[in-house]
């Protein structure tokens, strides 16, 4: 009766994902108007492979302001891009004074320890003197995939959300789908690529 032999060769340690950076970049507008917007670019990176949710947040904002980040989260799949973005969007408490206030961007891979940060600046300079003007949408045009293609406008050169739910009760939440810093026409366009996702969406702009 033959023994059979065997030898085993060396084990590979694979390299989950691990977050490795969030930077933030420059304020738009900047300065931002006391009670209004501000948004910054934010972009995390990872190392290693497999799926990952990095979770943003931010911390040390000057007293009754906001940080809305759209998507919430960067989500990386098991293949893919190594770096993805998002959009940071401080709202400016009424009454807060003009000035410059530092504070802290953070990514969290789920609810581990693996956190990193980059530490940023909101500039506040004041009531702002643009004549404003309210925020509209257009009537939603269904593209020819099925998806919606939304226009509007609101105050030029300052930032407004585009925002969708699914339901028009009351106590309704609404979801920002979008950020974008008009131009000086005040006019906006874009496709909501996740709309086929939804059998009605109903969407609002707001400043």
């Amino acid at each position: 009766m033959a023994a059979l032999l065997g030898v085993a060769g060396p084990s590979v340690a694979q390299a989950g994902p691990t977050l490795r950076t969030v930077t933030v970049g420059a304020q738009s507008p900047n300065p931002a108007d006391t009670g209004g917007l501000a948004c910054y670019p934010v972009t995390v990176t990872r190392t290693g492979s497999g799926s990952l949710d990095a979770y943003l947040s931010a911390v040390g904002l000057p007293a009754g302001c906001t940080a809305t980040f759209v998507p919430p989260k960067v989500s990386f799949a098991d293949a893919g891009p190594s770096a993805k973005t998002a959009t940071m969007v401080v709202g400016v408490a009424a009454g807060t004074p003009a000035g410059s206030y530092p504070f802290t961007v953070q990514a969290q891979k789920g609810n581990s320890q693996n956190l990193v940060t980059f530490a940023c600046l909101l500039t506040v300079g004041g009531q702002s003197l643009v004549i404003e003007q309210r925020p509209f949408l257009n009537v939603p045009v269904v593209q020819p995939d099925g998806t919606i293609g939304l226009s509007g406008g609101g105050t030029g050169l300052q930032p407004l959300l585009v925002q969708a739910t699914t339901n028009l009760a009351s106590s309704v939440s609404w979801e920002t789908i979008a950020v974008r810093t008009l131009g000086a026409d005040g006019l906006f366009s874009l496709v909501d690529q996740d709309s086929t996702n939804y059998p009605a969406r109903f969407y609002r702009a707001a400043q």
